[in-house]
């Protein structure tokens, strides 16, 4: 058994923050646009700009982060969700919803991310167990969000989980910026 890098663990823990917060925005959008008199179509169609986004980005990622560096797109990952976040804060017309859905696509796109990090992060021969648990954080933090969201949004509004959400998100940028990489392999 391999023994996994604080790298590794500092990237997953992030993992795991950034998608508790994303399952944040998952309850409390269709919870606000319900508030907001949004009809139900209104509410679900706003999924499908992000999956606009998110299905041909998927595709490039790869090349993307080989040519920019895989921190480097990680963090713009979490920068352009937290952007999102922010606007849900503030969001009351329905194009407000479409902007901050394209921004979360992100977070989808930046598991691909981070799943690629980890390959410079890990021996070969950890890439199995590290990729496993690496792709669990999107799990993780689903359950620790849907757990958590309703307590909160009950104990102080929507908007101020939203900004409870953001402040989450921005532990994980700040701990994806102090991600110490191998030298060899700075991304």
């Amino acid at each position: 058994d391999v023994k996994l890098s604080q790298s590794f663990w500092v990237l997953t823990i992030a993992g795991v923050i950034i998608f508790t917060a994303m399952s944040a925005m998952l309850m409390g959008r269709p919870l606000l646009m319900n508030n907001l008199k949004f009809d139900a179509t209104s509410i679900s169609s706003v999924t499908i700009p992000g999956g606009f986004i998110s299905l041909p980005l998927t595709f490039y990622i790869g090349s993307l982060s080989d040519r920019f560096g895989r921190k480097t797109l990680l963090l713009l990952c979490y920068v352009i969700a937290i952007v999102g976040m922010m606007m849900l804060i503030v969001s009351d017309l329905i194009w407000h919803f479409w902007v901050s859905e394209i921004c979360f696509a992100f977070i989808g796109i930046s598991i691909v991310v981070g799943s690629a990090l980890i390959t410079d992060i890990v021996p070969r021969e950890a890439f199995d167990t590290a990729i496993s648990r690496y792709s669990a954080s999107a799990w993780m933090g689903s359950i620790f969000g849907f757990g958590l969201v309703g307590y909160i949004i009950d104990w102080v509004g929507i908007s101020t989980m939203f900004g409870f959400a953001t402040v989450l998100m921005v532990i994980a940028l700040l701990m994806i910026v102090l991600l110490q990489l191998p030298k060899a392999k700075l991304s």
